[in-house]
């Protein structure tokens, strides 16, 4: 994902070049003006993927505790059952 957002940057990068140099602006400022928009955008790429990241693990978290609810593990009843086994031999002898 790194990579990407640091593309996206880039392609910013570099339509910024050509927005701002078609202006007539100094080299400095051209330069200057378009690393903003290139950090401008790889902020905001960073935060929006982080951010929706969060929500899809919260997602699943939710509704893997709602399956859980939902469906209750099984009770284990094989100490009911030995004891079960053991009155029955017992009331056979």
């Amino acid at each position: 994902m790194n990579k990407v957002i640091f593309q996206v940057g880039l392609l910013a990068f570099c339509v910024a070049t050509v927005v701002f140099g078609a202006q007539q602006l100094s080299l400095i400022e051209l330069d200057s003006r378009s690393f903003i928009v290139f950090i401008g955008v790889v902020v905001c790429a960073a935060l929006i993927l982080a951010t929706s990241m969060l929500f899809v693990d919260k997602e699943k978290e939710h509704s893997t505790q709602s399956t859980a609810e939902s469906n209750p593990p099984a009770k284990n009843y094989s100490s009911v059952s030995k004891a079960t086994q053991t009155a029955t031999a017992q009331s056979k002898s």
